[in-house]
């Protein structure tokens, strides 16, 4: 008797797990206006820790569908250059040689940026209301370590690319593709003044 009770129990939890899971992957897997912050809060608690591909459980993402860091410089007389995105071209390089360093370089380049859009969020959160957001953000972003090291990166790139350039000041930026839309969110991060 006690066997069939165990035997019905293990059923239905195993089913209820089951349902449980496939409704958390689907609302995860589902367009923003779909789901309800709220939710989608909830279920990135269990999904993203668990099953993201930072965890090399499933394939990961498309190396173009994820994050991107820009930057651009200013020199000492004043000329301005355009934004230097240097992942196109290690995925360019990436894409001529497969068996190569160059995934494993824009694997860092694209953790660096998602490092940096995760501050971002993480510092817009922490400020409390009635404060100077602003200049509490800007101060909390200058000595937090990620931006300290994307920018560490973007000099040492333009060191390379640039050696006969006298930089004046660095602005940094990240973009990421919003799933199903066809625009991207971008973020601009406080100048750095060399």
């Amino acid at each position: 008797m006690w066997k069939q009770r165990f035997l019905s129990l293990a059923v239905i939890l195993g089913l209820s797990v089951f349902t449980l899971h496939f409704f958390c992957t689907a609302a995860y897997l589902a367009p923003d206006s779909w789901v309800p912050n709220y939710v989608r809060k909830g279920v990135r608690g269990y999904i993203v820790p668990l099953f993201h591909q930072r965890l090399k459980v499933f394939a990961p993402d498309p190396p173009t569908d994820g994050p991107r860091l820009s930057f651009q410089f200013t020199t000492t007389e004043g000329a301005q250059s355009a934004w230097i995105c240097p992942g196109d071209s290690l995925l360019q390089k990436h894409y001529q040689y497969r068996i190569s360093h160059y995934q494993k370089a824009y694997r860092l380049y694209e953790g660096m940026a998602n490092n940096l859009v995760s501050m971002h969020f993480r510092l817009n959160y922490q400020q409390s209301p009635g404060n100077d957001t602003t200049a509490n953000y800007r101060q909390a972003v200058s000595q937090h370590v990620c931006y300290q090291m994307a920018n560490r990166y973007a000099l040492d790139y333009l060191e390379r690319h640039y050696p006969s350039k006298e930089i004046r000041s660095l602005r940094l930026k990240t973009s990421r593709w919003k799933r199903g839309e066809a625009a991207h969110q971008e973020l601009e991060y406080p100048a750095l003044e060399l």
